[in-house]
């Protein structure tokens, strides 16, 4: 039998009418609902099919209709249990043909929606109005689909976009976001319409056709004639259409129960409404035996825990709560927050777990919980590093290893975008990895391959990643490629994971094999969204659990450790959006939703992450850059530690093997040093292997142009704006752009940059200019190559030197000074020799941001010492790169890196 407290027992038996139950985390939220649903049931002899029981996940559903068995037996099976999409689409199923569509719908995953935009933004991009969009489509393929989410989220109807379009329109003066917005509009209907000629609908289509049926007044009489008593778990977590869909149904009997925790609403990225309690406070209060009742004793943590928890949120508006919640343990304890630099904050978790451990506690009662996924990864490394078994796993499919691999195989034998990656990773992965050991190596296999002749390494293994175009549109492709994992790679396939690959060919060739691309493509958007998910079972009692905070929702451990709260980190920095990503303020069904932070769903995030300890959490912070939440938390319900030096382990290094088995044959220049001192793996696979990807880069190709034109232009002496556009006419190559309206737009570009630098930065026709000056030194036995835009011989005989620089974003002098190409250039000039030209040791050095016309140069003058300190620097990575140390750095350029997902050991 089951003890329900005061509360509880008082919301189990309130009458069918609006109750809202505010549940803090571990107040025994799903125990009251079942009680509530058995009670109506057992007591109130309420027929079970008239209860619907929504919920935010399947699994949380199965969970309710098996715990609910256990108490009214059979009877359960007639409670409609589901969560909010299913028993959404099931009806537009059953009502399909009122929807309009000739035969039944067919479902498609939100990662199958995004290609199918995506296929759309390129076939429509000639209509779009956004320059951005042209020049670079992935913006479109990033934020349109999270607006057309937008749309079903907020209500938003067709004939309100229609509206829309023509007052935009009708706006000659609309900036690039609205140009954006309009576009956006055009392509949803366009992306509507594609999915009802196809019989598709999409997660967002769910909810707005059902929204579409029950404004339809035949239709929700019979919906309401059969639901009579509804019960929404987890209701922070749902979106406005959610919540105006369950008013809608039960507006007749108002017997509705809405569940949850508003300092638990984390899912603002997912549209979920933090004022939906408000709202429906508002709504449902004038009814008959309305209710609110708060359920505040908890069953999970000790009272210092609930304490703490309660001061990460105090702050915020809107709240239900204002008193921690009440603990019914015996047992108290202190939250501890550990103070030192990174290294210290992972040895201290080391120390933290093996100490529990060492008591009797099973490892799988340890959680680790951080803001991010990569944050993450870098505890799960680092506690592998000192073979502490943990079970941290992201869940995606296209991050395990054996997935990686196919998508490497397919893109070989279909020659696609990560061709090079993907036959590097094969060989590296196969019986001939050590083939990779000689410099030259790689670029011969390449060769190979566009031949189809392969004398010099004829083996099974590279003729089996061969096939013609014939072959390719029939073969069974996870066939060949478990035959080439048997046969030739270290790691096993798994056939569970493959199954999942299965089903997303089948999809392919029954869904989308008429658009344009081809098999290898979809895989290839597949990957780079990494949003296909695997069950991943997290429940081995050896392992330290290790996730982000948002994976941790609804779960429980003895202990949490919670690393690395440092600010801009956690709480997370907002980023600055300059595309459209958000529908417009006034759009926007509550305008309430505009004035909140951001910093209160950070806050929120921290609380649930503080609510998953039962027994005992722990923090750990840098001592500078704090995380912003300390101050706002009473410093009474916390104990602080500072670490030292002592409390740091040995550091262990992950060591990896890239070496070559002969003298590395190389010349050094301004980019290959700097791409060594930021991640020698990359300079490496770049550098050394030429590794190459196939992705277009807009930018680079732009500053190519315009340093040939400036060069041109200053040559030719010619600054009118009609010479400009010849020159940039006879020197622009379209292929260097993904598509024609990429090139354009950035030709465009392109020509006002030139007229606007060229016409406010003349040449001073009293000095004399070399322009792209190659310079080539041998010293030691290594050769420096350097190519230096502008070489200026000022009228003392001293000379300048000055690099143009198409980036947006200008450096200042101090971060010149670190950088290392003006000071290598600088270098290059005090050792080289020309007998045509006196080159010196420069005066003045300038990188020279042609974007901004007005003030262009920014200078810097080195002296003989910064050129020493550049010399050991150029010696010591020499040195390194002679020593075969090509191991790789993580850091923030790790984004933007071309070889992270499939080459780089540190993301495995």
């Amino acid at each position: 039998m089951i003890l329900y407290n005061e509360k509880q027992l008082k919301c189990i038996e309130h009458p069918p009418a609006p109750l809202m139950i505010i549940a803090g985390a571990g107040t025994g939220k799903t125990t009251t609902i079942i009680g509530r649903i058995a009670y109506f049931i057992k007591e109130r002899n309420i027929p079970p099919e008239s209860i619907l029981a929504l919920t935010y996940t399947v699994k949380a559903a199965n969970y309710l209709s098996d715990s609910i068995e256990k108490i009214v037996g059979e009877k359960s099976n007639k409670i409609n249990s589901s969560n909010f999409h299913s028993f959404a689409f099931d009806l537009v199923i059953k009502y399909h043909k009122e929807l309009g569509y000739h035969k039944l719908p067919r479902l498609i995953e939100p990662n199958d929606s995004k290609y199918i935009i995506k296929q759309l933004i390129n076939s429509n991009l000639d209509s779009f109005k956004s320059v951005d969009y042209k020049k670079d489509n992935k913006i479109a393929f990033t934020n349109i689909p999270k607006l057309f989410d937008r749309f079903r989220d907020e209500l938003i109807l067709d004939e309100f976009l229609s509206d829309k379009i023509n007052t935009l329109l009708e706006d000659k003066d609309r900036d690039e976001n609205s140009n954006q917005l309009l576009d956006c509009i055009n392509l949803y209907f366009i992306y509507q319409n594609y999915k009802k000629e196809n019989s598709l609908i999409d997660f967002g289509d769910m909810i707005s056709k059902l929204w579409e049926l029950l404004n339809n007044d035949l239709i929700l009489s019979e919906i309401q004639s059969n639901i009579k008593h509804i019960i929404v778990d987890e209701y922070q977590d749902n979106n406005y259409a959610l919540s105006q869909i369950v008013k809608k149904i039960s507006s007749k009997e108002s017997s509705i129960t809405v569940v949850g925790d508003d300092d638990q609403s984390i899912y603002s990225f997912r549209g979920a409404n933090v004022i939906g309690f408000q709202e429906f406070r508002d709504y449902f209060k004038n009814e008959d035996n309305y209710s609110e009742i708060i359920l505040d004793t908890n069953y999970r943590s000790t009272q210092g825990i609930l304490d703490f928890s309660n001061e990460t949120v105090k702050s915020n508006s809107l709240r239900f709560k204002d008193e921690p919640l009440i603990s019914n343990k015996n047992i108290d304890s202190e939250v501890s927050l550990f103070i030192g630099n990174r290294s210290m904050q992972l040895s201290k978790i080391i120390k933290i777990c093996k100490e529990h451990i060492d008591q009797g506690v099973q490892a799988s009662e340890i959680c680790i919980l951080t803001r991010t996924a990569n944050n993450a990864l870098e505890v799960s490394d680092y506690l592998n590093l000192y073979n502490i078994k943990n079970s941290y796993a992201s869940g995606k499919l296209f991050e395990k290893d054996v997935v990686k691999n196919f998508i490497s195989f397919i893109n070989v034998i279909f020659n696609g975008k990560y061709f090079d990656l993907g036959l590097y990773r094969l060989i590296s992965d196969s019986k001939y990895s050590s083939l990779l050991k000689s410099q030259g190596f790689f670029g011969e296999i390449k060769n190979s391959f566009k031949s189809q002749v392969f004398n010099n390494y004829d083996n099974d293994f590279f003729h089996s990643l061969c096939f013609d175009d014939q072959t390719l549109k029939s073969m069974d492709f996870l066939q060949h490629f478990k035959t080439l994992s048997d046969r030739f790679l270290k790691y096993e396939y798994d056939d569970v994971i493959l199954s999942s690959l299965f089903t997303m060919i089948e999809n392919y060739r029954n869904t989308y094999s008429n658009m344009d691309g081809n098999i290898c493509e979809y895989l290839n958007t597949m990957f780079e969204l990494n949003e296909v998910y695997i069950d991943t079972d997290l429940s081995d009692s050896k392992s330290i659990s290790i996730m982000n905070i948002h994976q941790s929702k609804g779960m429980e451990f003895k202990y949490v450790i919670i690393p690395f709260l440092a600010s801009g980190s956690f709480p997370s920095r907002k980023r600055s959006i300059k595309n459209l990503e958000e529908l417009p303020d006034d759009w926007l069904r509550n305008s309430q939703l505009c004035e909140i932070d951001s910093m209160e769903e950070e806050r929120r995030i921290f609380h649930v992450a503080s609510t998953r300890a039962k027994d005992k959490l722990y923090l750990l912070a840098p001592d500078k850059g704090k995380s912003k939440f300390f101050k706002e938390i009473n410093k009474d319900t916390y104990s602080e530690l500072i670490l030292t030096e002592s409390d740091s382990l040995t550091n262990k290094v992950e060591e990896f093997d890239f070496s070559y088995s002969t003298k590395i044959d190389f010349k050094f220049s301004a980019t290959n040093l700097s791409l060594y001192e930021s991640c020698p793996l990359a300079f490496k696979y770049a550098k050394i292997d030429k590794i190459k990807t196939k992705e277009a880069s807009p930018a680079a190709s732009l500053g190519k142009f315009i340093h040939r034109a400036l060069e041109i232009v200053f040559e030719e002496k010619n600054t009118n704006l009609d010479d400009i556009k010849r020159i940039i006419n006879e020197i622009w190559d379209k292929d260097e752009f993904l598509n024609i309206y990429q090139s354009n737009e950035y030709a465009k570009e392109a020509e006002t940059i030139l007229y606007e630098y060229i016409n406010k930065n003349p040449l001073d026709s009293n000095l004399e200019y070399v322009f792209e000056k190659e310079i080539v030194v041998t010293e030691n036995s290594n050769t420096f190559i350097g190519k230096i835009d502008r070489i200026d011989f000022l009228p003392n005989g001293d000379i300048a030197i000055l690099d143009y620089k198409t980036s947006k974003n200008k450096k200042t002098p101090k971060q010149i000074m670190k950088d290392i190409q003006l000071g290598y250039y600088a270098y290059l000039l005090s050792i080289s020799k020309d007998d045509n030209l006196n080159l010196k040791f420069p005066v003045l050095s300038s990188l020279e941001f042609v974007r901004d016309a007005k003030s262009p140069s920014v200078s810097v003058s080195f002296t003989r010492q910064n050129i020493l300190e550049i010399r050991s620097r150029i010696e010591g990575i020499i040195k390194s790169v002679n020593s075969n140390n090509f191991t790789p750095k993580k850091k923030g350029h790790c984004f933007f890196c071309d070889y992270k997902r499939l080459l780089c050991p540190l993301y495995k």
